[in-house]
């Protein structure tokens, strides 16, 4: 009798969870997916800077070759399957796609592209967001972390859009909390707040910006940053002074609050030309440019070691791969890069980010990599 009782406690409170059914799994979006490992999937002439699988109103398409075809989509508890398949993409016949977006952050992508008679080729993407650093022209970004954008543009971060400055004339020479601008292009009164130094503008009241190009001083001149605002001093006889600065022992990663990849792999960027890891960066040229931007940053610290000393005083690289060098190096030509912008009247945050990131040619094989050689 105490047996059966007990069955009948145990059955009853366990019943209505046997019999509630699971919540199926919910499909990831659709969206672009860029291709940062294994790609182009589609091997022809012309291919874009960096490929992309793009899903939306259940089709698939490959930006390097593949028209949008039907998907077919299966949500499971690991991520939304994704299935394809077409009779030829360029040279490619009978091209299948597989991918898993693993859930439930619904970010990566995983797969395999499989056509006759070639290679399977396995590959990683991301989920293409504006603000990711990537420029994806497809996608519709103009521009992307202030980079794409012509001289004399900027780039409004929020929408990955290249916008003109704003086209007024000054009432006033002296910095106020606000001033009245007349637009020349509508003959409106409007009021502008006061401008913010190192937003790329040349807003009202600033005599120059941080980042603007040109930056709004004579020649002769750079913009600096003095008591908060911008203004324009003179542009030193020597760039930079040498400084003494070890690299002290890196953080243990484990500890670090980096993001992680649906297989535990930390990493510290994405990028269109691949994905900086921790702690096994992979030897690449985007990673000689990490580890060169790595000292330069870890020397600053003013007023004893400004970034212009730092620039100078890191360890020139003695290879023509810097990446596989056993100590962080700067290539030799990448300070005279920079030297050359600051005489030039560019401000030190500027000459740094145009030499380092935006333009980073200073750097063997990093053009190759992200196909703009």
């Amino acid at each position: 009798m105490r047996l059966a009782l007990l069955l009948l406690v145990v059955v009853h409170a366990v019943h209505p969870a046997v019999a509630a059914k699971r919540p199926k799994p919910e499909p990831c979006a659709g969206g672009r997916f860029l291709v940062l490992e294994g790609g182009p999937l589609v091997a022809e002439a012309g291919s874009p800077r960096f490929d992309a699988v793009a899903i939306a109103a259940g089709q698939v398409g490959i930006d390097s070759g593949c028209a949008p075809a039907r998907v077919k989509l299966k949500a499971t508890k690991k991520g939304t399957v994704v299935r394809a398949r077409w009779a030829r993409c360029g040279s490619a016949r009978a091209v299948k796609l597989q991918a898993t977006i693993a859930a439930p952050a619904c970010d990566t992508m995983t797969g395999v592209r499989k056509a006759k008679k070639q290679k399977a080729v396995r590959f990683r993407a991301v989920r293409s967001r504006c603000g990711d650093g990537a420029v994806d022209t497809a996608g519709g970004e103009a521009c992307d972390q202030g980079a794409g954008c012509t001289a004399g543009q900027t780039c409004d971060d929020a929408r990955c859009a290249c916008v003109d400055p704003p086209a007024t004339t000054t009432t006033s020479s002296t910095l106020a909390p606000a001033t009245t601008t007349t637009s020349t292009s509508t003959s409106t009164t409007t009021t502008l707040p006061a401008g913010v130094c190192g937003n790329g503008t040349i807003d009202a009241g600033e005599p120059c910006d941080l980042f603007a190009a040109p930056s709004g001083c004579a020649g002769g001149q750079q913009c600096d940053l003095a008591a908060g605002q911008c203004a324009c001093t003179a542009i030193p006889a020597s760039i930079g002074k040498t400084v003494a600065f070890s690299l002290p022992p890196p953080p243990d990663p484990s500890t670090l609050p980096l993001p992680q990849t649906e297989d535990g792999t930390r990493y510290l960027n994405v990028g269109p030309g691949g994905m900086l890891t921790v702690p096994d960066a992979p030897a690449d040229p985007l990673t000689a440019v990490a580890r060169c931007t790595g000292w330069i940053t870890a020397c600053v610290s003013p007023p004893d070691r400004v970034l212009d000393d730092c620039a100078r005083s890191a360890p020139h690289c003695t290879t023509g791969q810097p990446w596989l060098e056993t100590e962080r190096c700067c290539p030799a030509a990448c300070f005279a890069a920079y030297e050359a912008q600051r005489q030039a009247g560019a401000s030190a945050m500027l000459a740094f980010r145009t030499t380092y990131f935006t333009d980073a040619s200073c750097f063997p094989g990093v053009a190759a990599l992200l196909g703009n050689d």
